[in-house]
């Protein structure tokens, strides 16, 4: 009877180990969460790839090899064992060579066609100072502060082109104070106040010929009111019935030509209706 229970605790062992458990996990670099990782177990052809989020998900037994590879990146190969969640941090290909000093590290990043991705310094793990980051071109993109691996102080935003596409602060991670974005033959779009992440008060909205479109109400990030509305010539148009966040916002085209009726219930959208 002994011998019995032996050989089925020895077979269920076996079984348990060979079964296939759904892994889990996110794979990031210093900068934040990497999309379009590959993930496949070695040896095989079964793979995915991260998301938008860094995030993964692969159907793997206890005593696989999952591989990790990115272009520019060093490859990592991790063993799964019993746990379910995987979360796998990469760097780039020479980076654990580069300068370190006072616990802080220059951290440098460059595109398979040698450019240079991004650079900013890293103080026990965390993103700090200055950050900025290139297209493929060696066009300036983005220019942040961090203070310990939070967004702090102005960041600046550009096109391709090389004009600007957006500037203004973060506090604690969060969009704060007067932003402007424009389009991109360098006019003014919009600007406004953002408190705590969230658009707050009067915000004003451009045509690209510098005329004032529309201005809106916010409030939290919800859609109070419409306070005037305006063609690209100046002309006054109607509106819509929105107030106190309850109503129809009318949309136009730059000419005056209403295009989109917009419902809204407490700020937020409910329905659109094409015109």
């Amino acid at each position: 009877m002994k011998k019995v229970i032996l050989t089925i605790v020895l077979i269920t062992t076996v079984f348990i180990g060979a079964y296939a458990q759904n892994i889990t996990g996110t794979v990031s670099d210093c900068t934040g969460e990497m999309p379009s990782v590959s993930v496949i177990i070695s040896g095989t052809t079964v793979g995915t790839v991260t998301d938008y989020s860094g995030n993964y998900s692969i159907e793997a037994k206890k005593g696989d090899i999952l591989y990790f590879s990115f272009m520019g990146m060093e490859s990592i190969d991790i063993t799964v064992g019993v746990g379910k969640i995987i979360d796998v941090k990469m760097y780039a290909k020479g980076e654990k060579n580069i300068w370190k000093k006072h616990n802080s590290q220059i951290y440098i990043k460059h595109y398979s066609n040698g450019k240079l991705e991004c650079k900013g310094e890293i103080v026990k793990g965390k993103q700090n100072g200055v950050w900025k980051h290139y297209n493929t071109n060696g066009q300036l993109i983005l220019k942040v502060n961090y203070i310990k691996g939070k967004k702090n102080g102005y960041e600046q935003a550009y096109y391709r082109n090389g004009q600007m596409e957006s500037i203004g602060s973060y506090v604690q991670g969060k969009k704060s104070g007067k932003w402007k974005f424009y389009y991109e033959n360098g006019k003014l779009y919009s600007m406004g106040k953002y408190t705590d992440g969230k658009r707050t008060g009067e915000w004003e909205y451009y045509y690209e010929n510098e005329r004032l479109s529309i201005i809106r109400l916010w409030k939290e990030d919800k859609l109070m009111d419409v306070i005037s509305c305006f063609d690209n010539e100046g002309n006054p148009l109607d509106a819509g019935t929105i107030s106190n966040g309850n109503g129809i916002v009318k949309e136009y085209d730059k000419n005056g030509k209403l295009v989109s009726e917009t419902h809204y219930l407490n700020g937020n959208v409910t329905k659109v209706k094409r015109i």
